[in-house]
């Protein structure tokens, strides 16, 4: 997967002959507010401002696991998530920190369950500069800087609990208002009062979640039992997916089973999908 720009006129592709990415496998990417952008590659981090590179690995950080899989951004500190679950922060000084993993606070479940509680399998920051992290082990849990403070939820097995379900998305409009895409559906809670509610139905997987400028939801979904094109959708919606909008690659402008979402300064929404890229504005 090679880094693209695209400046409204021109296209860009960056690779090993303009560029250090020798190996472009990107994992996840972040835009500071410098307009810096920081990739996760298998080799580290990489930054780059426009016109110069600057690579992080163990030989110049504190980076001991090179292979990142997720990065985000407050827009001052970069938070780093390694394929085997280190947890780093970056400041806007340029020093490295290893804040301390979530306990998670899970009570009433087997030994197995609490240990893969451990294991952080997505972040995302939110407006007031919380970080967010889901687990392995079907929790979630906000980072305000200094502390950890679970999301607690009624502890139950059925196949509604979040519980029964890996975290794969996070998009955290306030603490308020939480959207969660799990590998069983998405759900939708609050930091102090779990009012859950969650939306699809069962062995729907939901991909590449995101909230843009204004409060739209956008994320793809795919059922399992049926890997047929109509039963991929991407969702548009503002309140609830039953009142937004649903598209799939047979009814609408999309080419290809989508790859990624992002959204963009002025609010565009950019789809990778399988055979090209969509951009989608109001």
């Amino acid at each position: 997967m090679n880094l693209v720009k695209f400046d409204g006129k021109n296209w860009t592709v960056y690779d090993s002959t303009n560029s250090p990415l020798a190996r472009p496998w990107i994992r996840s990417k972040a835009v500071d507010d410098s307009n810096n952008v920081w990739l996760a590659l298998e080799s580290g981090i990489t930054k780059y401002d426009g016109s110069n590179w600057k690579s992080y690995n163990s030989s110049n950080s504190d980076l001991s696991d090179h292979s990142i899989k997720h990065i985000e951004t407050d827009g001052n500190n970069k938070w780093m998530l390694t394929k085997y679950g280190e947890f780093l922060q970056l400041t806007k000084e340029g020093k490295w920190k290893k804040p301390s993993k979530p306990g998670w606070e899970i009570t009433n479940r087997s030994e197995s369950e609490r240990s893969l509680s451990f294991s952080i399998s997505f972040i995302d920051v939110d407006s007031s500069n919380n970080l967010w992290a889901g687990s392995n082990g079907r929790a979630v849990a906000k980072y305000d800087g200094r502390n950890w403070k679970t999301l607690h939820e009624p502890v139950d097995k059925s196949e509604y609990s979040l519980i029964n379900n890996q975290v794969v998305g996070i998009a955290a409009e306030d603490t308020s208002n939480l959207w969660i895409a799990t590998k069983g559906g998405l759900y939708n809670a609050g930091e102090e009062n779990w009012t859950r509610n969650r939306y699809l139905q069962k062995n729907h997987h939901i991909e590449y979640l995101v909230v843009d400028s204004s409060g739209t939801k956008w994320f793809y979904q795919t059922r399992v039992a049926n890997n047929s094109a109509e039963n991929h959708h991407l969702y548009r919606f503002k309140s609830t997916p039953s009142e937004g909008k649903r598209y799939n690659t047979k009814e609408s402008f999309l080419p290809g089973h989508v790859t990624d979402i992002a959204v963009g300064q002025s609010g565009t929404i950019w789809i990778g999908t399988e055979k090209g890229l969509v951009r989608y504005t109001r």
